[in-house]
């Protein structure tokens, strides 16, 4: 029964496709109905010979091209049914990322106007952050008499001993291991 809807359905699109002119589309229309709802056509000749299948108000479509239709797909209605089938899996998936989406936009809206929740520390590591710069800047600065080489660029033995143990007591007073 399958297969003789199908070749009947491949008959009927491959109608619409030959009264389309070249260079346009055709109107689209029902062709039937699936499942309680109804099946929409509609040739387009503009670029490829090829009839876009839809069912109405599911957003389930297909598009079955010209060599398709001279070969008389009898899976075509198959194929639209697995596609309406479908549907119910189609339906929970979105209402669950509906549903996750909405929590996140309630615990954002819960947020705003509130402190950041790290603003503390990020305000004693960028203070941090400063003291360090400090401290390298006068290590290097010619008008101290230091000639200024990038500590970056100097091996661990290379480098002042002062510097090192500066160095080492400020990252050690800060929990940081230093890997010079």
């Amino acid at each position: 029964k399958r297969a003789d809807a199908g070749k009947r359905l491949g008959s009927v699109l491959a109608g619409l496709l030959a009264e389309t002119p070249d260079q346009s589309r055709g109107e689209a229309r029902s062709v039937g109905e699936l499942a309680g709802f109804r099946v929409i056509a509609r040739a387009d000749r503009s670029i490829t010979s090829e009839v876009h299948l839809s069912v109405e108000g599911t957003g389930v479509g297909l598009y079955v091209t010209g060599e398709d239709l001279r070969h008389t797909d009898p899976t075509l209605v198959q194929r639209l049914e697995r596609r309406i089938h479908n549907l119910d899996s189609a339906l929970v998936a979105s209402q669950q990322e509906a549903a996750t989406a909405k929590g996140e936009a309630e615990r954002a809206r819960a947020r705003l106007g509130r402190p950041f929740e790290h603003d503390v520390r990020f305000h004693r590591l960028r203070h941090r952050q400063h003291e360090i710069g400090e401290a390298l800047t006068s290590q290097a600065d010619p008008a101290n008499g230091a000639a200024v080489i990038p500590a970056s660029s100097l091996s661990r033995s290379d480098r002042p001993p002062e510097f090192l143990n500066r160095l080492d007591n400020r990252c050690r007073s800060s929990g940081v291991v230093p890997s010079l």
